[in-house]
């Protein structure tokens, strides 16, 4: 028979020209919710450079900034101890610091509070501050009340992952801050974030 009468060859069957996708990620929609958390410090006070001392100058909680007469640099501190990393965020979006004006102490005049984060406080030491800063405008000390500022993003995830275990006063300004147990909302942190359901 001639090329009429052929018998068609059927191909041999062979891998799909259609590229396998890996399975899809599980989805994490609905592991996460987002919850605003209000964190108060564990201590506070005031380190006295010239002396290499804690509490050393004024009331021993109350939160210093910068220098006034024969005080010598003066770093205010308030820790937090595991109390941001126990509250379980996987991420924090936003936070915010609240400050309470000292009046009975101070200059009568508004100040900048500069405040900055510290990983630790070694037994007796200096705090370790280090990184980004941000400011707080205060009123000064004859005007009573609180002043709140937004916490930057990168210190935010310090504080988050506990590379930052701590926040302080570093400018250079005097002024004071009311500490633990002075005022209500002294060194409060307002922390909005994603934790798991």
């Amino acid at each position: 028979l001639g090329p009429a009468g052929s018998i068609p060859v059927q191909p041999e069957p062979g891998p799909s020209d259609t590229p396998t996708l890996p399975p899809a990620p599980p989805s994490t929609a609905g592991q996460t919710q987002t919850v605003t958390r209000t964190i108060t410090p564990t201590a506070t006070g005031t380190y006295r450079v010239l002396r290499g001392q804690w509490g050393r100058w004024g009331d021993a909680a109350d939160v210093y900034q910068g220098s006034n007469g024969d005080s010598g640099q003066l770093w205010g501190l308030a820790t937090y101890g595991d109390s941001i990393t126990s509250a379980g965020f996987v991420s924090i979006t936003s936070g915010t610091l609240t400050l309470a004006q000292a009046t009975h102490t101070g200059l009568s005049g508004a100040w900048t509070a500069t405040v900055q984060g510290s990983s630790s406080v070694p037994s007796g030491g200096a705090p370790s501050f280090a990184g980004s800063t941000f400011t707080i405008g205060m009123p000064g000390r004859s005007v009573a009340g609180t002043r709140s500022a937004a916490i930057p993003g990168v210190l935010l995830e310090e504080l988050r992952t506990g590379a930052k275990r701590s926040l302080g006063l570093v400018g250079a300004p005097y002024g004071v801050t009311l500490g633990l147990g002075r005022h209500g909302e002294a060194w409060v942190l307002s922390l909005t974030g994603e934790v798991p359901r």
